[in-house]
């Protein structure tokens, strides 16, 4: 998976530009597929990553969440260092996806040596802040038999899969929607306002990942699901309903609020997000934990798709 990633990577790079003539008129094939193709990479990175990461406990599940998090935040940083924008960009589009490409090789680095190095198997093996029986097997290298059913498990996770669907569908109809907001703003400060949002949202949603992390966790997801309805309310409604007022103050005041409910909205997002792996392994024992993890990544799957059509669906329709 991740040397496919790297691949694909490699060939954005040098095809990103190329294109074919399709009904009358120039379009980025290459562009489109290979965009088709790693994004199936980052589908299956959350139905494969996290059951891995789950044999090691609470720390490296949060560890991976915030990896996950903060990738949005690298490519932020790296488009604000190049400045695509400008007449005079600080470096190429190739040049851009050769730096990803780089860190996905470390990435590939940092994989092998957690899976193979002995020193950090044992480090890991250590770092338990749970003690389930199937994690004491684990260390002991003892095989558990999976006797449940697929059913048991869903029924066992059903609070946490359902929050998963909810939650990943609020997230990515706004972050669809989210540069609609900016309609509200004055031309010369909507684009910098929607890249703070877009920032906030990241980093943010990153600091909510790596907080579950730490010994005590808050495990009501249904609570934080409604918490995070209102937020995702007032920005869409400002997204569809939202009108430039005569008084740029009054703007940059809706800028700063849309800036910041955003910015809470993804650290209760990537808390939830989180945590929901992390009762997988409260809820269920044995091998079950790892099998309980990859419903709930296919539950992060199928929200981010339904969350995505509704995105598209009114992007292409209403707004158009």
């Amino acid at each position: 998976l991740l040397i496919s990633a790297i691949l694909f990577s490699q060939l954005v790079s040098f095809l990103w530009y190329k294109s074919v003539f399709i009904f009358d008129k120039p379009r980025s094939l290459g562009l489109f597929l290979l965009t088709f193709f790693c994004g199936a990479v980052g589908t299956l990175s959350v139905v494969i990553l996290y059951p891995f990461s789950s044999l090691y406990g609470p720390t490296l599940t949060a560890a991976l969440a915030t990896g996950m998090g903060a990738n949005g935040l690298v490519t932020t940083i790296l488009s604000l260092i190049q400045q695509p924008s400008s007449k005079s960009p600080n470096f190429t589009v190739m040049a851009y996806f050769q730096i990803l490409s780089a860190i996905l090789v470390l990435c590939f680095i940092c994989f092998i040596l957690i899976s193979k190095l002995p020193s950090i198997q044992s480090l890991k093996r250590r770092d338990q802040t749970t003690q389930t029986v199937y994690e004491s097997d684990i260390l002991n290298e003892i095989d558990v038999p999976d006797t449940k059913s697929n059913f048991y498990v869903v029924r066992s996770l059903k609070s946490a899969i359902a929050n998963q669907i909810y939650g990943s569908i609020l997230y990515m109809t706004m972050t669809g929607l989210l540069p609609y907001t900016s309609k509200i703003y004055i031309e010369s400060t909507a684009s910098e306002l929607y890249f703070w949002t877009n920032l906030g949202g990241v980093a943010f949603g990153s600091i909510g990942r790596l907080l579950t992390a730490l010994k005590w966790r808050f495990y009501e997801v249904t609570l934080l699901s409604f918490v995070m309805t209102p937020m995702f309310l007032y920005l869409f409604v400002i997204c569809f309903f939202g009108e430039r007022h005569p008084r740029s103050d009054i703007n940059i005041g809706f800028g700063i609020i849309s800036v910041l409910l955003f910015s809470i909205f993804s650290v209760l997002y990537g808390y939830q997000d989180t945590i929901n792996y992390h009762l997988a392994a409260k809820n269920l024992e044995g091998p079950l934990i790892e099998r309980g993890s990859r419903f709930v990544g296919l539950a992060n799957q199928i929200g981010n798709l339904i969350g995505s059509v509704i995105a598209f669906t009114l992007t292409s329709f209403y707004f158009s």
